[in-house]
């Protein structure tokens, strides 16, 4: 995590990536331009992007080590009072891991797999204002009835 005005040049070469994610401690940029920056220059393009789409940045700066991803097996999983919930019935043993570590009572969890078939964390989320996505809305709502009973 650095401030806006770092050294994102000398971060970059100190890292030895050749390109990295960005995003601010809040969010990533959703256009069209994405982003993943493989230049310093590209890094502040991507922050000014941010600030003119959202007003400004939350927090600092994060950059982390891009890896390449298989999109479409993103999932979104949420956890309430600790116990972890898909869209299915299969939850994997990460989001129960991160379950069990994050103190909060209601939050999603976005996993994707890298190329290599890793499972890897792409997201935490508020709970109250993260979509279902391709969850059935029945489901969503027989998991907040849980909590009730």
């Amino acid at each position: 995590m650095l401030p806006r005005d770092a050294d994102f040049a000398a971060a970059l070469a100190n890292a030895g990536w050749s390109a990295c994610f960005v995003k601010d401690y809040v969010k990533s940029l959703t256009t069209q331009r994405g982003s993943i920056a493989r230049s310093a220059d590209e890094v502040v393009e991507i922050l000014a992007l941010i600030e003119r789409y959202r007003g400004e940045l939350e927090g600092g700066v994060c950059l982390r080590e891009f890896e390449p991803l298989i999109p479409e097996t993103e999932e979104r999983y949420f956890v309430l009072d600790g116990r972890a919930y898909g869209r299915t019935d299969e939850v994997p043993p990460l989001v129960q891991e991160i379950a069990q570590r994050v103190p909060c009572p209601f939050f999603s969890v976005d996993l994707v797999a890298s190329e290599s078939g890793a499972l890897r964390l792409v997201e935490l989320g508020d709970g109250q204002v993260s979509d279902r996505k391709q969850w059935p809305v029945e489901r969503f709502v027989a998991m907040l009835q849980s909590a009730a009973d």
